[in-house]
């Protein structure tokens, strides 16, 4: 299963071994518990199977300042003459037809938990990830934030203001015989921008000071 493999080739880093780790569990377990289930969140109605498709994951996803609540359904072709197609479509709750629908040949990995600000997901290129988040925007709802990853992203409320920030690392962590033969670069941290419908990033580290990071919640 690339979700289990996923979570082993992601394990957390042991300097968050003492910290109050109960919310990043939560993330974890939900983001990987949603990759196997591909019912009971959505209407059966709510997206329109057109040709031979076949719905994958559903998730409830809440933005504020929004009064509907959404579904976004992840849905795949099954036609054996052409390449798999996925499709996530984002569709108000009691409604028939999508808001918003994004297309790619990616494989689907999971969703990211709803924070009630955004909608991400993460999909597979074979070598890599890319992260790809979807929120209101100033015309609707849009694709806020597309990257390319290595290791899998971590959301965690760093400053305590009761909103998680994003941290996306840049390159791959390998570990062989229990010794490093490959490290990342930095770590860069975002904040979602609710009045400006986008993510700004607010500090980058390098690997080696990632620890800096978690400064405040290891006290």
């Amino acid at each position: 299963m690339l979700g289990s493999e996923l979570l082993l080739e992601s394990r957390l880093p042991q300097l968050l071994g003492k910290m109050r780790l109960t919310k990043v569990v939560a993330i974890w377990l939900w983001f990987f518990m949603l990759v196997g289930g591909t019912s009971g969140c959505a209407s059966p109605n709510a997206v329109q199977q057109n040709g031979p498709q076949k719905t994958i994951a559903t998730a409830p996803f809440r933005f504020s300042g929004w009064s509907a609540d959404y579904f976004a359904v992840v849905q795949e072709s099954n036609s054996l003459a052409k390449i798999p197609v996925r499709r996530i479509s984002l569709i108000a709750k009691g409604q028939a037809s999508a808001q918003f629908e994004y297309k790619t040949p990616d494989a689907f990995l999971g969703f990211w938990p709803d924070n009630g600000e955004w909608c991400g997901t993460l999909w597979s290129t074979g070598s890599a990830m890319t992260l790809r988040i979807f929120a209101p925007s100033s015309t609707g709802i849009g694709l806020v934030l597309e990257k390319g990853l290595q290791q899998a992203p971590e959301v965690v409320d760093l400053d305590g203001d009761g909103k998680s920030e994003l941290i996306l690392t840049s390159g791959r962590h390998l570990v062989s015989n229990g010794k490093t033969v490959e490290e990342p670069s930095n770590c860069a941290v975002f904040k979602w921008s609710a009045s400006d419908h986008r993510f700004e990033q607010v500090q980058s580290v390098p690997w080696s000071k990632r620890q800096d990071l978690f400064g405040r919640l290891m006290k």
